[in-house]
């Protein structure tokens, strides 16, 4: 069921069908299989009498770890559920079973088609008529969703649900479970893997500087070893090495550790990352103890941390006063205020983690990336992931892999975020990658050592804009002054787009998870505004930065051309592949099915594809079809909207 695409970027594909013979037929049935061909015309009825609802036995549901047609060892759920025992077991035609993988919301079905007519409650052996299936593979570590349904099924006008369809949910336990770390799939995330993590201390005057070492598993070259406390975070990437153990120094401040009250066990991990497992990899955590190192006399800690405190208290009160009377008069920084009370209320800045998505259009552009990250840093506590302050460790796994590693932690997390800096480049590659036959090649991607990351980038989120549960974590802006709103593809239509840095305050609510509006008051937070970011050093070197690239494109007006490689002045877009997009996507929100109702699942998604795509000209159509996946070379960023098992 895994499609091989070369150098294309897709969608890991986890949910497949064991290479196994399928039965149904028993005695006094004979029926056929169906997997992943389940349609829905001819299989709906309104109409409650020609229609079994009624479960009369709760479906069985679990998992278990069979071989595979290759002799692996695979986790596979067991199911059994049985036909209903009333008088409408004879209207019965056939009976379905969808599983849904809530990881990678990618479905699987099998429907069961009977050939004759049941015309009792019980078969042959006196025992009610069942079915069952031990044929679908399922991922460790994933939650999944099974419908049971007879067929025909039921769905009266105007409801979205269908009745007579029962689902159960089960979760697979992840590599660490001892009863399926033996499974092939977790022995190539590392779960026989044993590090025999140790550690060794040593203090010289205020750092403990902590040895980590740790065996090296065979089928990984690169490692993430971390440590990490209440109050911090530290990890290092190390590579393989000719010895058997590998090792790394860590240097930690004790008067800060002591300061924060830092608790005396500190995790340590370590992450392999190989080929084999990518992303899911297995890791190893242990626990250090360094009480022996923070912990002072009562007398001697007395001694200095009521003066620290106290000095630490007067700046601050200091601090707070001067920022009061320079800037805002009779407002403080970080505050909200309620306009019913005039009451001023702190706004916690959490730590919350961002990763930056953008086109390098310009040297200049580039620095107006630099300095916003550094905005972001230093005034708004954001830890930001960006691609040119992680070289090292994306030229080791690859530009792909460190994409959906961190796409993949934006949607474990719900306070993570992703935010996408649209410009001229944006526009540029979205529409190359769509339709113009040639990749868009700017002279900073040729001079990149891992060259054009947006284009593999929107390759991978392009099904997420597709699933509106998934947009929640995405943010799309521009910086007005040097791009504008026709720089934004029409895919990123469907969420809201700040214009910065006029929307930089309601941005920085959405990375904190608040609602800047409420019942009754505005929450603010100063200092980041459009007029008055720039009164601190980074927001000041942000607007330069700013302003010196907007002079520059005054200067040149035909500056982007400019940075094209090898551009002839030619207009390349033979075609765009956007409308196909956009035609899916309102054929599932406007356009109802046949039986009168609007399509509402993953599984009806096929439907509104093959609909697109006859309305389109040099496309394929597919009447049946199991999902939709826009994949991207890099040698060519052509695009192609291709099938789990076809190509288009």
């Amino acid at each position: 069921m895994r499609q091989d695409l070369g150098g294309t970027a897709q969608l890991a594909i986890s949910l497949r069908i064991l290479q196994k013979p399928v039965h149904c037929v028993q005695e006094g049935l004979n029926c056929t299989v169906h997997i992943n061909n389940c349609p829905s015309k001819g299989w709906i009825q309104s109409d409650i009498m020609e229609v079994p609802t009624e479960f009369s036995y709760d479906p069985g549901l679990k998992w278990a770890t069979q071989r595979d047609e290759h002799g692996s060892l695979v986790p596979i759920l067991l199911l059994h559920w049985r036909a209903p025992s009333d008088g409408s077991i004879t209207k019965m035609q056939g009976s379905e079973v969808t599983v849904l993988e809530k990881c990678t919301n990618q479905t699987i079905c099998i429907r069961y088609i009977f050939s004759n007519t049941l015309t009792s409650s019980v078969n042959g052996n006196h025992n009610p008529w069942s079915f069952s299936s031990d044929i679908v593979v399922v991922d460790p570590g994933c939650q999944y969703s099974i419908s049971f349904s007879y067929l025909p099924k039921l769905k009266k006008r105007g409801e979205r649900d269908f009745q007579g369809t029962l689902t159960k949910d089960i979760s697979i336990p992840d590599c660490n479970n001892s009863s399926i770390k033996e499974s092939a799939e977790c022995v190539k995330r590392g779960s026989l893997w044993q590090p025999n993590i140790t550690w060794t201390e040593s203090q010289s005057f205020n750092q403990l500087v902590i040895l980590i070492s740790f065996e090296k598993w065979t089928y990984s070259e690169n490692y993430k070893v971390e440590i990490s406390g209440r109050t911090f975070h530290d990890s290092h990437n190390i590579q393989k090495a000719n010895q058997k153990r590998l090792s790394t120094n860590f240097t930690l401040n004790l008067l800060s550790l002591t300061q924060s009250n830092e608790s005396c066990l500190l995790p340590i991990g370590v992450t392999p990352f190989s080929e084999q497992c990518i992303r899911h990899c297995v890791d190893h955590w242990d626990k250090i103890n360094i009480c022996n190192y923070t912990s002072l006399p009562p007398r001697k800690r007395l001694a200095w941390i009521i003066p620290v405190q106290l000095l630490v208290v007067l700046t601050g009160g200091y601090l707070v006063v001067l920022l009061h009377r320079c800037f805002h008069g009779d407002v403080s920084p970080s505050i909200s205020i309620s306009p019913k009370t005039d009451q001023l209320e702190s706004i916690p800045m959490r730590t919350q983690r961002v990763l930056i998505l953008y086109s390098v259009d310009h040297p200049l552009y580039k620095e107006i990336i630099l300095k916003l990250c550094a905005f972001l840093r230093v005034k708004c506590g954001a830890e930001v992931t960006l691609d040119l302050l992680d070289s090292a460790w994306l030229s080791t796994i690859g530009k792909v892999q460190w994409l959906e590693m961190h796409r993949e932690r934006a949607g474990r997390s719900p306070s993570d975020k992703i935010l996408i800096l649209c410009s001229r480049g944006v526009a540029a590659k979205w529409r190359a990658m769509c339709g113009s036959g040639r990749a868009v090649t700017l002279r900073e991607d040729q001079a990149s050592a891992v060259g054009d990351m947006l284009t593999p980038a929107l390759a991978l989120i392009v099904p997420d804009f597709v699933r509106s549960a998934s947009l929640e974590r995405y943010m799309v802006a521009y910086f007005e002054e040097v791009s504008g709103e026709a720089d934004v593809p029409s895919l990123f239509h469907v969420t809201v787009k700040y214009k910065l840095m006029k929307h930089f305050e309601e941005l920085v609510f959405r990375i904190l998870g608040q609602e800047q509006h409420e019942p009754g008051r505005v929450k603010r937070i100063y200092g980041i505004a459009e007029d008055d970011y720039f009164l601190c050093p980074t927001g000041k070197a942000l607007r330069d930065a700013i302003e010196a690239f907007q002079a520059y494109q005054l200067g040149n007006p035909d500056w982007f051309n400019q940075e094209l490689v090898g551009y002839t002045g030619e207009k390349d877009i033979d075609r765009d592949c956007e409308p196909l997009v956009e035609s899916v996507c309102s054929h599932i929100q406007e356009v109802p099915d046949i039986e009168g109702s609007f399509l509402h699942t993953n599984m009806e998604l096929n439907q509104a594809v093959s609909y697109a795509s006859s309305n389109k000209e040099n496309t394929c159509v597919y009447p049946s079809v199991n999902e939709l996946v826009l994949g991207v070379s890099p040698e060519t960023t052509q695009c192609q909207v291709y099938l789990k098992d076809n190509y288009c």
